[in-house]
């Protein structure tokens, strides 16, 4: 269905296109006679710079698998893209399947296909998943790879990090290297082994000090769902400070960052409170087919414009493209669709200021048997699908899947040809509607809450976010105050005055997060809630 949103944009999206071909220009690439990059990237304010030369991080995420390698004698690790991709995957993670198979000459060769593949979509770096720690394991040691290789603090996990895992990770950055991308590397955390998590960092930062394809250690992804505990905001703080730390200690020149979701996730994980370089925010459509409700995208980005004073970007979007099923609160759509939202959420993150952006992912992924999200049972936000087919590229590699667009139909290259950062776009996100904004849950409007949160001086706090968990029917409600302080919490058909025992939740950036039982906040008349004080957080 095309809507006058998608208008707008396409012809928002060839004017850049236009623009960027009119000037015929080419961001500056640092590299030596050897195709070796010259410098780190580095940050200038919300800018990331290569050398002198403003550096627009444009991402594709990109997952592998490790796996353990018996040959000439010899245990080690070595690679294949991920299993999911394959399109005979049947949920044996362990199985290998042609022509992905046991021989690490040929996966490697794959995987170095694949990522001139993506620096011919117009990326300019690549977010790596698959070196993270696991603890999935239960009945091993519960710090693995998950090729339950042990990564754990110990004799053999350390001899493993160090000859094995490190190593490997030199020859992917090397890989990409070759093919002109750098590299942001999802680490992720087990926030409670913290002897065996630090260790890995350290060691991880020492033996990769001096790779300058590598721009960034993802220390954590989405704690929103992977978190094994109930934190408060001094305990997540902590935790990130000692891996930034750790990291910064070993390798100065290398950045961090932390894969966040949006405004759900601050009264646990605040962005503001994070010790990092910037901040990745995982940002999804919302709705069911067709793109219905761009206007809720576009209301993260909002928030995050308007609250955030710290550099950040896309660290994932995209769009499936699944066909007969509705992922939980997310977007499916056909091929068109998703070249649509490319431009869109291009044009939009810039608008909100956001310093670089990423797209999930490279090729769609079955999920494993029994996993299943919304009625998906497929993760079709690929721009190569799974299909049993090869397409040659233009190196005359044979890739397995088939390309859903036209590589020069895709806006990832103009964009950044684009001067992203010089953009009048930049910066400069109209708000939603209200209707929308304030109900972001896109709640019907047949019951509600209203109440003010202000500060210890009594002055309104915007911005904030209020959250109602409903036990019964396990729905969450949200909305953020006006500039007011007021909110007006929609709540659907439950009357929540009576029942007293539910408790919201009330937080802001740099805030203390509130967990109120309804009874201590209600007086008892209309559908007012008290005035709600909220201290920041020290």
């Amino acid at each position: 269905m095309i809507t006058k949103n998608k208008i707008l944009f396409f012809y928002i999206s060839l004017i850049t296109l236009f623009s960027a071909c009119r000037e015929g220009y080419s961001p500056k690439i640092n590299i030596d006679n050897e195709g070796k990059f010259l410098n780190y990237i580095s940050m200038d304010g919300k800018k990331f710079k290569d050398g002198e030369s403003d550096f627009y991080p444009m991402i594709m995420n990109y997952s592998i698998h490790t796996r353990k390698l018996f040959e000439n004698n010899t245990n080690g690790v070595y690679i294949t893209p991920r299993a999911e991709y394959h399109p005979k995957y049947d949920g044996e993670f362990f199985k290998t399947l042609y022509p992905w198979g046991s021989d690490s000459a040929v996966t490697h060769s794959i995987i170095k296909s694949h990522f001139k593949t993506i620096k011919e979509m117009g990326f300019n770096t690549i977010r790596i998943t698959g070196f993270a720690a696991t603890d999935f394991f239960k009945d091993e040691v519960g710090f693995h790879s998950w090729s339950k290789i042990n990564m754990s603090n110990s004799t053999e996990g350390n001899k493993n990090i160090v000859n094995g895992i490190i190593p490997l990770i030199k020859t992917v950055l090397s890989y990409a290297e070759e093919s002109g991308l750098r590299v942001v590397l999802l680490i992720s955390a087990i926030e409670d082994q913290p002897d065996n998590q630090l260790n890995l960092y350290s060691k991880l930062a020492q033996g990769l000090k001096n790779e300058k394809a590598l721009m960034a250690y993802d220390i954590y992804n989405e704690p929103l769902y992977f978190d094994r505990g109930n934190y408060t905001k001094k305990q997540t703080k902590a935790f990130v400070e000692s891996y930034s730390s750790t990291i910064k200690k070993e390798a100065p020149n290398h950045l961090t960052t932390i894969g966040l979701s949006h405004y759900k996730i601050v009264h646990e994980w605040d962005p503001e409170l994070m010790a990092v370089d910037f901040l990745s925010f995982h940002i999804y459509p919302y709705g069911s087919k067709n793109l219905n409700n761009l206007e809720r995208f576009d209301s993260k980005l909002y928030w995050i414009n308007k609250n955030i004073t710290k550099p950040w970007i896309i660290g994932e979007t995209g769009l499936n493209t699944a066909e007969n099923c509705v992922p939980l609160n997310l977007s499916c759509g056909n091929y068109s669709d998703q070249l649509f939202f490319m431009s869109y959420s291009l044009n939009k993150s810039r608008s909100a200021g956001s310093s670089g952006y990423s797209w999930w992912c490279f090729q769609d992924l079955k999920f494993p048997p029994k996993k299943i999200e919304g009625t998906c049972s497929v993760s079709d936000y690929g721009l190569l699908n799974r299909k049993d087919t090869f397409f040659l590229t233009s190196n005359g590699d044979t890739i397995l899947g088939e390309l859903k667009h036209n590589i020069k139909t895709l806006p990832f290259e103009k964009f950044v040809n684009d001067h992203p950062y010089k953009s009048k776009y930049w910066d400069d996100i109209a708000k939603p509607n209200d209707s929308i904004y304030y109900n972001i849950d896109y709640l019907p409007n047949h019951k509600k809450a209203v109440g003010k949160i202000i500060n210890e001086k009594r002055a309104p706090v915007q911005g904030a976010i209020i959250t109602l968990h409903n036990p019964a029917s396990n729905s969450t409600y949200s909305t953020f105050t006006k500039p007011d302080g007021s909110f007006e919490l929609k709540t659907g058909w439950t009357n929540i005055f009576t029942k007293l025992d539910f408790k919201l939740k009330v937080t802001a950036v740099k805030m203390e997060t509130l967990e109120i039982p309804l009874k201590e906040i209600y007086e008892g008349e209309g559908n007012i809630f008290k005035d709600i004080v909220l201290k920041r957080f020290n």
